[in-house]
């Protein structure tokens, strides 16, 4: 019995008699990868302007996640509290940024998480 692969070949960068395992370990470059590379340095290279044009990249795909600036589901809690905000970066430069809530289940519900872990 032959088994297909679980994603086409073809999709991949995978040079000539080359038999690529994927083990979980970091895949051949996809070709859509390739293409949006390409975008980029195009992009980039003409200083300023490519600038703008990747900052305008950049919030359209934050303004895409919607999810994002969700308030957590109130279905199965009796309170949510948002206490703030904290930021992920380094060298002064922020990568990412999450809104910290305090969630409270509501009476007889299953817990989802117990924080902090009990020991």
């Amino acid at each position: 019995m032959t088994r297909q692969p679980l994603f086409d070949p073809a999709d991949f960068r995978i040079p000539e008699a080359v038999t690529y395992v994927c083990v979980g370990a970091k895949p051949p470059f996809l070709r859509r990868n390739e293409a949006a590379m390409t975008q980029y340095f195009a992009d980039k290279s003409p200083g300023m302007p490519g600038r703008t044009k990747l900052e305008a990249q950049v919030a359209a795909a934050r303004a895409g996640s919607a999810r994002r600036e969700d308030a957590p589901d109130t279905a199965d809690r009796s309170q949510i509290t948002r206490l703030g905000e904290i930021a992920r970066g380094r060298g002064g430069m922020t990568a990412e940024e999450f809104f910290l809530y305090r969630v409270v289940g509501r009476a007889g519900a299953v817990p989802v998480a117990v924080m902090p872990r009990p020991r």
